[in-house]
């Protein structure tokens, strides 16, 4: 259905289109594919140039979006990282350093931290085979799977030893 798109401005009412949008959003921005800079509506040119200009032009307003939707959500999902002694996304870390310098041992805390109520720090002897299998039991039972529940590591003993 051909009609004259005249709500979209000037340099558009000579044109007929088969899709009527509105670019009052991203999402319309993406759907309008006229590669003529005074046309604001979509698909307006007939014939293969035309549909490739306008496919073109689409597809570059979508590669800027999905870009820029990209750096966005990266910033907003990573809140715990974003905290953490690691280099940003956008940062580029091409030095390879300690985190933090060797503190002199006065300056390491000499008792150990304060746990909860019915808890306890254990000093481990992987050397004792009845130690080196409660670690390896506790890692795997609990802690060596991933979010998804799709991925199992599997830390040997000789591992852990190591």
């Amino acid at each position: 259905m051909a009609h004259h798109c005249g709500s979209h401005g000037e340099g558009c009412n000579d044109h007929s289109h088969d899709l009527h949008t509105h670019e009052n959003n991203n999402q319309d921005l993406l759907l309008s594919g006229c590669a003529d800079p005074h046309c604001n509506s979509g698909h307006c040119h007939d014939g293969p140039a035309g549909d490739m200009a306008a496919l073109n032009a689409q597809l570059t307003r979508l590669m800027q979006f999905n870009k820029e939707s990209q750096v966005k959500s990266k910033k907003s999902e990573f809140k715990f990282w974003s905290t953490q002694p690691v280099p940003d996304f956008d940062e580029d870390s091409t030095e390879n350093k300690a985190i933090e310098e060797d503190r002199p041992k006065k300056d390491v805390k000499s008792t150990p931290y304060q746990l909860p109520d019915n808890f306890s720090w254990s000093d481990l002897d992987l050397n004792n085979d009845e130690h080196l299998d409660e670690l390896y039991n506790l890692l795997y039972e609990n802690y060596v799977e991933d979010d998804d529940h799709i991925f199992r590591f599997n830390y040997s003993r000789e591992f852990l030893k190591w």
